[in-house]
């Protein structure tokens, strides 16, 4: 079991070489809260909060305030004029007209998900046919379109709903366990079945007058490390969680809401990227694909283009992990802590100057330097390199594994291109990222 700790460890901190509070969200800038559950998948930014649901389906809350509503459609917006458009609908509806017979620029959706400035998550609405339906939410009017499944998409949900000056915009997309082709009797059924789960969700929506802060900045919260980390306010990040009667961890990935555009428009047809849910189910693969491009030669060189196209999108991304095991044997990592230390040291040297020997057309160890510090309390490597891919795109990179004989195991890996601008701290949340 030592001889696996050690291999675990040592890859570890070669990857970048080699390469919950409670049940309910709150967002108090943005003026709303949610029940979610404490789900295992979650994506936030400064304008969206995504989230998987007991039933495995996927809710997103997006906010615009009234002066970016107006100029993403070129109307002005408040709340009062909102509910001018909800009153021509339930006109509409009253008089036992199609919903659909008057056009309405407000609630233009496509306005919405092709914001350059922000993120957008919804499920693949684009060439489907939405039902208009009106309802109340906890007293909050709504306007919401129906996207029906199909052959290639599950049910969708896209709810408009308004207080405070501000546009919510709450997205659903039903699991990919729903079946998408019934005969008629049983379509009904699971579609009625499918909207109730909708329901049951939205109607935790609620919102209070957003309270404004001076402090723009986004954060996230590792319930395994019992640690914040702060982002820039332009940032995003992604967070899963798992528990079973063994093991806990939680894994986050965050970089800047312009990268996680290119790159998603880049390997969106490789890993069919269209709704959150896609992004939930790829996450492992997205943080994979960033990771191997620079431990795997065989992928930078059978996939060239897409490896120089992630390069040249790849800024400044951090990807941190933390883990509880139960393993007694992970106390023989600390029971010789300086022979673990010389044999650790040992294994580091001899990678790394093999990695180094290794140097070719896609990828260059340029140099390195590292540590490592072990006790009888806690065992501590990092590594700091600087690397080339393709020749062209040089970056720095850190890699961080902490551990203590309570069987945690923290992990921080961080890597900046070497013409962008740093805007994390990195030096702090690398001191801060310890148990």
């Amino acid at each position: 079991m030592f001889a696996m700790i050690k291999s675990a460890a040592l890859a570890l901190i070669l990857l970048p070489l080699g390469v919950f509070p409670a049940y309910a969200y709150t967002d108090r800038n943005a003026g709303y809260s949610i029940s979610d559950h404490n789900p295992e998948a979650i994506i936030r930014s400064s304008n969206v909060y995504a989230f998987t649901d007991k039933n495995l389906n996927n809710i997103a809350v997006h906010t615009y305030s009234a002066a970016e509503v107006e100029t993403l459609t070129g109307i002005k917006f408040s709340t009062e004029i909102f509910q001018q458009e909800y009153e021509k609908l339930a006109l509409l509806q009253r008089s036992q007209l199609s919903l659909k017979t008057l056009p309405i620029p407000l609630l233009d959706l496509t306005k919405y998900q092709k914001d350059e400035q922000k993120i957008f998550f919804g499920g693949n609405t684009e060439d489907r046919e939405a039902d208009i339906r009106i309802d109340k939410f906890n007293k909050l009017h709504a306007v919401t379109f129906c996207y029906p499944a199909d052959k290639e998409n599950t049910a969708a949900y896209v709810s408009f709903v308004s207080d405070n000056d501000r546009l919510y915009i709450i997205t659903f997309s039903a699991n990919d366990m729903v079946p998408t082709t019934l005969d008629n009797e049983n379509s009904a059924a699971i579609k009625n079945a499918v909207w109730q789960q909708y329901l049951h969700s939205v109607k935790t929506f609620k919102t209070s007058k957003p309270q404004i802060s001076a402090d723009k900045s986004l954060q996230y919260y590792d319930a395994v490390n019992k640690r914040n980390v702060a982002l820039p306010a332009d940032w995003v990040y992604i967070q899963t969680n798992f528990k079973d009667q063994y093991n806990q961890g939680c894994l986050t990935a965050s970089l800047p809401l312009g990268t996680m555009r290119a790159l998603t428009k880049i390997i969106k047809q490789e890993f069919k990227i269209n709704s959150f849910d896609d992004v939930k189910q790829g996450t492992d693969n997205i943080i994979s694909k960033e990771v191997a491009i620079f431990a795997d030669t065989d992928i930078l060189r059978q996939q060239k283009q897409t490896g120089q196209q992630i390069a040249a999108a790849l800024g400044e991304t951090l990807i941190t992990a933390s883990l509880k095991v139960k393993d007694d044997s992970w106390q023989d990592l600390f029971a010789q802590p300086d022979a673990s230390q010389m044999e650790f040291t040992s294994l580091l040297e001899y990678s790394l100057q093999r990695l180094q020997n290794l140097n070719d057309e896609y990828f260059t160890l340029n140099n390195y330097e590292y540590s490592v510090d072990f006790d009888s309390q806690k065992a501590c490597m990092s590594i700091n390199s600087n690397i080339a891919l393709y020749k062209e795109y040089l970056f720095d990179t850190l890699a961080q594994v902490y551990c203590t004989p309570k069987q945690k195991i923290n992990c921080l890996l961080y890597l900046k291109r070497q013409d962008e601008l740093q805007q994390l701290n990195i030096a702090n949340i690398q001191t801060d990222w310890q148990f």
